[in-house]
């Protein structure tokens, strides 16, 4: 196991461990979507980890879109987003992404490595 994910673990047991339903959805597994969009309305938690077009709700909103129609996780159906990325760029599309502005979404900017062994602690603190 690699130590991204011996972190991953970390936190999907920290959250377990305080009853808490997470998703963490690395931006290596775009496919996930088709098994975990049925249950996001019911998770309490999404992590997204440096996903930007795969989880852009312009692919079902905006028809001018150059990704428009393109599958992807309805991340905005969790009922908490968090969002690590480093920063706010742009994904390989080069179109804003609404999700980051949404009223559930929180954005947490950093390196992965560090940011998630961060947030692991925060959730054994509670």
């Amino acid at each position: 196991m690699n130590l991204g994910s011996e972190k991953l673990s970390s936190l999907r047991e920290a959250m377990k461990s305080k009853n808490i339903d997470v998703y963490i959805i690395p931006s290596t597994d775009t496919h996930l979507g088709e098994y975990v969009n049925p249950d996001l309305p019911n998770t309490d938690v999404l992590v997204v980890i440096g996903a930007n077009d795969v989880v852009n709700p312009a692919a079902e909103d905006d028809p001018s879109s150059p990704i428009y129609g393109m599958p992807i996780i309805k991340a905005r159906d969790a009922r908490n987003i968090i969002v690590m990325k480093r920063g706010m760029g742009k994904g390989y599309a080069a179109i804003e992404n609404m999700l980051f502005y949404n009223d559930k979404t929180k954005m947490l900017f950093g390196d992965a490595k560090s940011t998630l062994q961060n947030l692991v602690n925060e959730v054994k603190s509670l």
